[in-house]
C-alpha cells in the first residue's frame, strides 16, 4: 500500500504492526527486497503486517522524516514505536525476523 501521512497516524493509532518500505523503482536491492516481502506473506497468510510504502524519489519529506539516508530502508513499527530496521538487507531470514519482531 502507497504511505500516506493520514494511513500512517491511523494504524499508529490502532497499534497495528506496520513495516515502512521505503524503495526506488530504479532500485535492484529494493526488488529483491520486494521479492523476500511477498515471500513472507506466502509463508505466513495469517500475519497482519501493513506494508506502507515510501517513494525514496517522490516522497522527500518522510524519507527525512523516517531518517532513511538510502533506498531500500526497512523500518518495523508497533503503533507509534520502532522497533526495528534493516538497510539494504535481502537476506530472507534476516527480514523475517524484522517482520515478525515481538
Amino acid at each position: 500500500m502507497q504511505f500516506t501521512e493520514d494511513g500512517f497516524k491511523q494504524l499508529q493509532q490502532q497499534n497495528a504492526d506496520i513495516l515502512i518500505d521505503v524503495y526506488a523503482t530504479w532500485c535492484p536491492t529494493c526488488r529483491k527486497q520486494g521479492k523476500v516481502i511477498k515471500a513472507f506473506f506466502k509463508a505466513h497468510p495469517e500475519s497482519d503486517l501493513t506494508v506502507l510504502k515510501v517513494d525514496y524519489d517522490k516522497q522527500k519529506e518522510w524519507v527525512k522524516h523516517f531518517k532513511a539516508f538510502r533506498q531500500s530502508t526497512l523500518i518495523r513499527y508497533k503503533g507509534d514505536k520502532e522497533i526495528g530496521r534493516k538497510i539494504a538487507e535481502t537476506d530472507q531470514r534476516k527480514l523475517f525476523n524484522l517482520y515478525q519482531f515481538d
